[in-house]
């Protein structure tokens, strides 16, 4: 359903902003892993909820905002008590299962855009978001898929304050902080959302009609961060 996050360049080899302001140190890189050449397993600082509310449903005592450029440094937040941790990350691209088993899939489908264009909305829109669909529809088999967002996510053009030609989007980033995007809730929510008139921090092109809602309601449906 969502093709959101768009990596520019390659983002392990520094420091990144965490989800609420501040910047995560390196992990070590002399417990990087590798096997027959490929890396197996690295280490990493994330940052993980250490406060006391335990819920999958908002409770109203834990939230944060960013602004419409998505620029996540000195957002507002409330109850966001986060500790760094150092982590080993595991690769899971050649592990066994489909999608739907883990949640994750590796998929070879090379895009017609060069480096440069990944900074311009028009190219993301008319030509990541089709490429995307076709990705999405042929990995998972969905009958309809809308893209209605996404993040660029690059720390040279980060570090130099960038943003998206053509659009108020800001160049972002590594994302250090665990988290999900949605809640038992807030899914339903942003399906009945994704067939009202868009608003102004949305980058779709349309709206799903009502009855296509209608069909996800009935059947199913899924949010998925698609990472180019």
């Amino acid at each position: 359903v969502c093709a959101r996050h768009l990596i520019a360049e390659p983002c392990s080899t520094t420091a990144g902003a965490a989800l609420v302001d501040g910047v995560m140190p390196l992990g070590d890189s002399s417990k990087v892993q590798r096997l027959d050449g490929d890396i197996t397993s690295v280490s990493a600082f994330l940052s993980f909820y250490s406060g006391s509310s335990r819920s999958l449903v908002p409770d109203g005592k834990m939230f944060f905002t960013t602004d419409p450029t998505g620029h996540q440094e000195k957002t507002k937040e409330q109850g966001m008590t986060l500790s760094a941790m150092e982590v080993t990350v595991h690769s899971a691209r050649h592990l066994p299962g489909t999608f739907d088993q883990r949640c994750f899939g590796l998929q070879v489908s090379p895009t017609s855009l060069s480096y440069s264009d990944f900074f311009v909305n028009e190219n993301l829109i008319n030509v990541m978001f089709p490429e995307s669909e076709t990705l999405l529809k042929k990995a998972l088999g969905a009958a309809v898929v809308l893209p209605f967002d996404y993040i660029v996510r690059s720390v040279t053009k980060k570090r130099e304050g960038a943003t998206i030609s053509g659009g108020n989007q800001g160049v972002q980033g590594v994302a250090s902080g665990v988290h999900g995007d949605y809640t038992l809730n807030g899914a339903p929510r942003r399906l009945e959302q994704l067939g009202m008139a868009p608003k102004a921090n949305d980058l779709r092109v349309r709206s799903l009609s009502v009855d296509e809602v209608a069909r996800a309601k009935s059947g199913r449906y899924c949010f998925v961060n698609l990472w180019r």
